[in-house]
């Protein structure tokens, strides 16, 4: 599989310049950065030991999409499951998700709709990790050399963003208009 941005696109996302990356997920919980559980060796039993931890009480949806606005920010892109295999949204793909959290919502989701909203000709978007259990791309032993791998990684990200539904999709298409 080859994909390839359009002209129109990569002219859209040179001219916006500016926009909010948003890594946040368990490694949130000690305060560290999401390659915690490589660069402190912590074993995957114990690292899944914060999932019953997680609880952002806090998480606002509209506030984060207005505070990205009054910024000038033009776009949004967050990690959906980054390197630990932990997912931020509802899926069928795995039970190790959020919403099996103390915190039960499914923040991607909630931020969908107010970040398509707030920010003019914005685009939500979101990147899926290749782990489709819990593994983690340490236990994978992953080298991102050559062909074969892009293809895998695109046929996992495929199923990611299929059981993400429709709202997700949706910000991969020519309007980048979310569907509630």
């Amino acid at each position: 599989m080859t994909l390839q941005v359009s002209p129109k696109g990569l002219g859209w996302f040179q001219d916006a310049r500016f926009g909010m990356f948003i890594h946040w997920g368990l490694y949130s919980i000690i305060g560290k950065q999401e390659w915690v559980m490589h660069t402190d060796a912590i074993p995957v039993d114990d690292y899944e030991k914060l999932v019953p931890q997680f609880n952002p009480t806090k998480f606002n949806a509209d506030k984060w999409a207005s505070i990205a606005a009054d910024a000038g920010q033009k776009y949004i892109v967050i990690t959906s499951r980054h390197h630990d295999g932990f997912s931020m949204y509802d899926t069928s793909l795995s039970p190790y998700k959020v919403t099996n959290t103390p915190f039960k919502r499914d923040p991607l989701r909630e931020l969908a709709m107010p970040v398509h909203a707030a920010i003019s000709n914005s685009v939500f978007m979101s990147h899926c990790w290749i782990g489709t259990t819990r593994l983690t791309a340490f236990e994978q032993k992953v080298e991102w050399l050559g062909a074969i791998m892009w293809n895998s990684y695109m046929g996992r990200f495929a199923n990611c963003v299929r059981s993400m539904g429709k709202w997700a999709a949706s910000g991969l298409t020519a309007t980048g208009r979310p569907t509630p």
